[in-house]
């Protein structure tokens, strides 16, 4: 009796857990409660019998309440809606306004609890149309042999051939559309063209990247006039115009507090009185201010005499400003971490601009911070992590060619464990941001704008160029030390802070935009209940509310079953390996809890979730792991499933999830409600947490994958400028590192030679295994090959003294 007890039990659990997980109404659950309080009654013969009957039937009763619109509305929704009216924080106009500027995608499905795994596998892979392939292959690679990276960084200037050829190749005019004389190329091929530009020198790609990131085009052909349009938009696409983008005051980034104002009145504008915004301004990091041409400036703008409407603040605004206009200062530069290109303060005080320099003139008024956070989201998204890609290429290319051709105690240095553990993390991360680059710029051409993917883009892959360029100095030591024209490493060193830093600090990227304005933008029903709860339709509010607890406790159920059943039940896409398909199960499962940890965040937390940042970091660090996993699986799949590169998506996959059950544990252990810190403990960890990361096993199958020319190192390095000119330093790594896997094989048998005591150590070692018959004339002129290369290769740049001396 007992054990058909405890199968009554179990049985009534999994039939709730598995029905909680349907997102069933309130009617299936009475008459599911109904049902098991009937057979109890039935089969009633012990007190647990009795017992589960009494509970199903009280609650098959509550959900019954609950199909009465009326009295569920007394009871428990009117209750929650006047709670919520009285807490004084809702969504701003400025929040509004850059949440209208996107649109939510691929995380949806985060915050849903069921990730849309179809969706991402339908994503458009790298397809390039002729003209793009035929301009990266051309005008991109003609501008990288163009620029010397070191005379850049020692000059800290930028010279005038390489601003004319970005000119007359219309590096401005990329995205603007073929109407208006631009190239109109696809996101995907912008990208790759900041990606390969960066891997050879970072400061060429910024010529580039602002064109691509912060440019107007996209702004003036949205919201400008008709005479902005027809004037600016050819313009920009032929490379006349040198734009920079001014935001940024010296109090800071703070929008809502912009000191930089502007009051209506009327002024003079080429000799006739005209309406207009008199200007006082001060900002600084601006990218471009000492060569740009034309602003486009933000500032708060004002309405005293109220000559425009009732209303005296209108809001932030945008204006195009030619740089020449009289009471614009933009002389001085900063010098951002040793980069050269231009990048300074502007300032103007009393300055005077018709209304019609107005983005969108009068009906621009107040617009800008939209605009603005239009413009930041290509940066943000692609623009900053294809850069910070370059980089990463570069480190991980170089580390893997240095690591083979440097040697030690007769050695490769890529014999040592210390040295192959720096290059399995190289490896790792080069393709998780590549991975994550890819379907970010599949996300966009397929006309995404979500601020939650451009968020942890931004933070998540410049950090991952932090990481993998101090990998990559670890390796090289000594060689990466010092400066000079071999030095390939030290732009991207230099400029790491930098892609930290602008549009948007990783800090405030993490601990806020990501995850508490991400979900904003992407919960199907946060938002709706905060803005249905402001305008006051209970309607609307009382909608969203159900639908919200039914995602709830569907997200809940879903976190205890797989985590229980380890995820073996979880959704995952058909028509995959099935190695492939289990890692899409354990993605589904972390998906599900964490779906249901960042609803009860957003119901506990309220109006003060901005305010706990280590909760928000931590919960923004685990959406990012998601998006870039899924993306891994996403890039494997589009490359064919290569099982040369299986070991290395494993390890991927491995460490991310291990990485997300750490992140779960920490969230949950200092969770700030004690009893929803139990609550979800039991339901994200009923059994523990039971992942581990790589072992180093897999880490040996990736090293031997990537440390050698062959196709999976091939593919990692994608869209890498490397220069047909043997002189150029990452050219002769590359020469210098098929040379030294060529004299590999005859140095292991010169090894074998010494270990058998044929041979004895000895500066000239290889000429005296050639005499003694150990190795022919030949392969004694391979490792002679290899050793010039080598040495040429490894050289480290010394300068005469008194050429650089202040004696």
């Amino acid at each position: 009796m007992f054990y058909l007890d405890l199968i009554f039990v179990v049985a009534c659990f999994v039939g709730i857990l598995v029905i909680a997980t349907c997102r069933t109404s309130t009617y299936v659950w009475a008459l599911l409660l109904s049902s098991y309080g009937l057979i109890s009654i039935i089969t009633a013969s012990t007190v647990l019998h009795k017992f589960i009957f009494v509970a199903s039937i009280l609650s098959a009763i509550v959900f019954i309440f609950f199909t009465i619109p009326s009295v569920s509305r007394f009871v428990f929704a009117r209750p929650i809606f006047r709670k919520i009216q009285k807490q004084t924080a809702h969504i701003s106009s400025l929040e509004k306004q850059a949440l209208s500027a996107g649109n939510a995608g691929l995380e949806v499905g985060f915050f849903e609890g069921r990730p849309d795994w179809e969706t991402l596998r339908k994503l458009p892979r790298i397809n390039l149309t002729e003209a793009e392939s035929d301009y990266i292959n051309g005008p991109i690679n003609d501008f990288c042999n163009l620029t010397n990276d070191w005379e850049i960084r020692q000059s800290k200037h930028i010279p005038k051939e390489i601003w004319d050829f970005a000119q007359s190749h219309s590096f401005s005019g990329l995205r603007v559309k073929k109407e208006w004389g631009g190239k109109e190329f696809s996101f995907q091929a912008q990208s790759l063209i900041l990606n390969k530009v960066a891997s050879h020198s970072v400061d060429a790609s910024i010529l580039i990247e602002l064109p691509t990131s912060l440019y107007p085009d996209e702004i003036i052909s949205e919201y400008g006039t008709k005479k902005q349009k027809s004037y600016y938009l050819p313009r920009l696409a032929q490379g006349k115009e040198v734009v920079s983008f001014a935001v940024t005051s010296i109090q800071g980034s703070d929008v809502g507090g912009m000191k930089d104002k502007g009051v209506i009145t009327y002024g003079l504008h080429e000799g006739e009185e005209v309406l207009g915004v008199r200007l006082t301004f001060n900002k600084r990091y601006i990218t471009f201010a000492p060569k740009a041409s034309l602003f486009v400036l933000a500032f708060s703008i004002t309405d005293p005499k109220k000559l425009l409407g009732s209303e005296t603040d209108l809001g932030i605004t945008l204006a195009l400003i030619p740089a020449s206009h009289p009471g614009i200062k933009a002389e001085k530069r900063h010098f951002p971490n040793g980069l050269a290109f231009p990048f300074g303060p502007i300032e103007g005080d009393d300055v005077f601009i018709p209304l019609e320099w107005i983005i969108g003139g009068k009906d621009g008024i107040g617009w800008g911070w939209k605009m603005i956070m239009q413009c930041l989201f290509v940066g943000r998204c692609l623009a900053l992590p294809s850069i910070s890609v370059g980089s990463i290429k570069t480190a991980f290319l170089s580390t893997t060619a240095y690591a083979q051709v440097r040697r030690q105690f007769g050695l490769p240095i890529i014999t040592f464990e210390g040295v192959r553990e720096s290059v399995v993390k190289l490896a790792e991360i080069t393709y998780l941001a590549d991975s994550a680059r890819l379907v970010a710029a599949s996300l966009v051409d397929s006309q995404y704008r979500s601020l939650a993917v451009s968020s942890l883009m931004k933070y998540r892959i410049t950090e991952f160029a932090r990481q993998a360029v101090n990998h990559a100095l670890d390796v090289h030591g000594g060689r990466a030390m010092c400066d000079g024209p071999s030095n390939y490493l030290l732009s991207a060193y230099n400029a790491v802070p930098i892609g930290v830093t602008v549009e948007g600090a990783n800090i405030v990227s993490r601990s806020v935009i990501t995850f508490a304005q991400g979900m904003l933008q992407s919960h199907p029903y946060l938002r709706q209940e905060i803005e249905s709860n402001e305008t006051g339709d209970m309607k609307k509010f009382e909608k969203a509310l159900y639908g919200h607890i039914q995602l709830i406790y569907a997200n809940g159920s879903r976190s205890l079953l797989h985590s229980i059943t380890l995820g073996y039940f979880a959704h995952a896409p058909q028509g995959v390996p099935r190695q492939v398909r289990r890692w899409y199960q354990l993605l589904s499962r972390y998906t599900s809890s964490f779906a249901f940890i960042s609803d009860i965040t957003a119901i506990s937390m309220g109006t003060q979730l901005k305010k706990k940042q280590r909760l928000g970091g931590r919960l923004a660090d685990i959406l990012s792991e998601l998006y870039i996993l899924a993306s891994v699986l996403k890039r494997y799949e589009d490359d064919g499933f290569p099982a040369k590169d299986y070991p290395l998506v494993e390890l991927c996959m491995r460490n991310g999830l291990s990485r997300i059950e750490n992140l779960f544990i920490t969230a949950t252990k200092n969770y700030p409600n004690i009893f929803m810190r139990g609550l979800l403990k039991t339901l994200i960890f009923p059994i523990g947490s039971w992942r581990i990361t790589a072992s180093d096993k897999l880490g040996e199958e990736v090293v031997q994958a990537v440390s050698a020319p062959g196709e999976t190192r091939d593919r990692l390095v994608n869209h890498v400028f490397i220069s047909t000119n043997p002189e150029n330093p990452i050219a002769r790594l590359e020469i210098a590192l098929k040379n030294a896997v060529d004299a590999e094989p005859i140095y292991k048998k010169i090894r074998a030679a010494t270990r058998a005591g044929h041979l004895k150590k000895s500066a000239n070692q290889t000429e005296v295994a050639l005499q003694l018959n150990i190795i022919s004339k030949e392969e004694a002129g391979i490792v002679s090959l290899a050793e010039k290369s080598a040495a040429k290769a490894l050289a480290a740049d010394s300068f005469v003294q008194s050429v650089y001396s202040r004696e």
